[in-house]
């Protein structure tokens, strides 16, 4: 509740996620000797923005990394076995501007019928504690590992961002295995789900208006067409399973965002629109080409 409580939004082109990495940090300095705690930057690791998976933005504007630091953890092993690393994030969505069911707070961290409520509950401290508590369960019943096993805390994960994880992959390159503990609904995932956000403007020629006894050509209904397409497409996709499927294994989806035209007040609210936009996601597996998606 109380790392809820900590505002740490990405707000492209930085982010706040500091003050929730020296929390964390000051919880697991009590169990994780300082040796075994690394702290640093995205550009602290050498020759990442030179690396062909590095991306600089997601939205044109060039993110910022300075006061943004990754905070990893290790237990070592006894033996040269192998590697594993609990992987989450530190950074949220920004809440501002949302109303909220339960609580006026989105950072209450509150607790009502045993479930807690704020930003960043799912998406995901929690998953994220989870992983530094499994290392303090591992010392605390003293298990003797072959390998190294990791816990993470990274950042600039939402809003499109990568290089917070790029730049972890680098620092430790020969982790074996990673968990992660993002919110599934429970679901266990083998495989990477990837996606991206879609834009489809439509522009008709003409000055638009009302137009009284003339015909008016509307991006809307090409735009509900396009709704309605994705709408079918989605339980396509939903009929693709990952390469080793199981009962209640993860399926992909189509999300539609927003589809809009026109203005919000009486004025223009009364005139047919000239253009119109239509905003998704479209989720794929890994294994997936783009043919596949086409």
């Amino acid at each position: 509740s109380e790392l809820i409580q900590i505002k740490t939004e990405n707000l492209p082109p930085s982010g706040n996620e500091k003050l929730g990495q020296e929390y964390l940090y000051n919880k697991i300095i009590r169990f994780i000797p300082e040796k075994d705690i690394d702290i640093f930057e995205v550009d602290d690791v050498k020759g990442i923005r030179e690396n062909p998976l590095f991306f600089p933005t997601s939205d044109g504007v060039e993110r910022i990394y300075k006061g943004r630091p990754n905070l990893v953890a290790k237990l070592k092993g006894a033996r040269d076995g192998k590697s594993l690393v609990f992987s989450g994030h530190m950074d949220t969505m920004p809440a501002s501007g949302e109303k909220w069911n339960v609580f006026e707070d989105p950072f209450s961290g509150k607790i009502k019928d045993k479930k807690m409520y704020g930003r960043g509950s799912m998406d995901m401290k929690a998953g994220t504690l989870s992983g530094f508590f499994a290392l303090k369960c591992l010392r605390d019943l003293n298990i003797k590992l072959n390998g190294d096993v990791f816990a993470e805390s990274l950042i600039d994960e939402e809003n499109g961002g990568v290089n917070g994880t790029i730049a972890a992959r680098l620092r430790n390159p020969d982790i074996d295995f990673a968990i992660l503990a993002e919110p599934t609904n429970l679901v266990v995932g083998i495989e990477t789900i990837g996606g991206s956000d879609w834009k489809v403007s439509i522009k008709e020629k003409g000055a638009g208006g009302f137009g009284f006894g003339l015909e008016m050509p509307n991006p809307l209904y090409k735009l509900s067409k396009i709704a309605i397409a994705l709408e079918k497409y989605n339980k396509v996709l939903k009929n693709i399973k990952p390469p080793i499927s199981y009962k209640n294994s993860q399926f992909l989806r189509v999300l539609t965002f927003q589809l809009c035209a026109g203005g919000s007040n009486y004025m223009e609210s009364g005139s047919v629109p000239t253009e119109g936009h239509i905003f998704f996601w479209i989720e794929t597996f890994a294994h997936m080409k783009e043919e596949d998606v086409r």
